[in-house]
């Protein structure tokens, strides 16, 4: 599995399981809610800084949203 088949479902299990919204996400790190969903959805990825940020924001470890990714290979 590829980067673009994991992170999205990764991002919005991680949200989900904070009880976040998708508002209230976009709202902490001051972007669109349709960048979030696009982020979900695989439509767009979050570029490593917003990564960062919604690994503190979910309790999540970088390594676990990324982890079996090639992520950092796309950048």
């Amino acid at each position: 599995m590829t980067f673009l088949d994991q992170l999205p479902s990764q991002l919005k299990k991680a949200r989900i399981r904070k009880g976040y919204s998708q508002q209230q996400v976009a709202d902490k790190l001051r972007v669109t809610r349709q960048s979030i969903s696009s982020w979900e959805n695989g439509h767009s990825r979050p570029d490593l800084y917003n990564l960062s940020l919604l690994s503190k924001i979910y309790d999540e470890p970088l390594d676990n949203l990324v982890k079996n990714n090639h992520y950092l290979d796309l950048q």
